[in-house]
């Protein structure tokens, strides 16, 4: 589970419920950890805790069925767009802490217009940090 000493990190994982949430939590950014009160700035708590319930619930037999019971981590997509999830509907085996760790590639015989496609492709699987330097 996410703690305020996961802020600032990128991770991925899986939901409970992919059907009713978003399916693909890849490389998103741990922005903070808040209460059901701040997360309405995203979500609406009480609406998505009633469908999620029956699903998450399985994954943890003692999760409340109180959506102001439970925490919530407000994450930013590689994209820059924010949403929030509840801490227990998040499967907790399936986290994924991504070191912050850099690369360099060199890609010959391109043209100019390809770096744009290579810079596509990057962004949609996730890696939206990205210096590109012609050579």
């Amino acid at each position: 589970m996410f703690t305020s000493a996961d802020i600032g990190k990128v991770a991925s994982f899986s939901v409970y419920a992919p059907g009713i949430l978003q399916d693909n939590y890849t490389r998103v950014k741990i922005k903070a950890i808040i209460g059901w009160e701040l997360a309405r700035n995203f979500i609406d708590p009480a609406t998505l805790h009633a469908a999620v319930y029956p699903t998450a619930v399985i994954g943890n037999p003692g999760m409340p069925n109180n959506y102001k019971a439970y925490n919530y981590v407000n994450i930013e997509f590689p994209d820059g767009q924010q949403t929030a999830l509840g801490l227990l509907w998040i499967n907790d085996g399936s986290i994924a802490v991504h070191e912050n760790t850099s690369a360099r590639f060199t890609v010959s015989s391109i043209t100019v217009d390809d770096v744009e496609k290579i810079r596509q492709h990057l962004i949609r699987n996730g890696y939206n940090n990205i210096g590109i330097e012609l050579l």
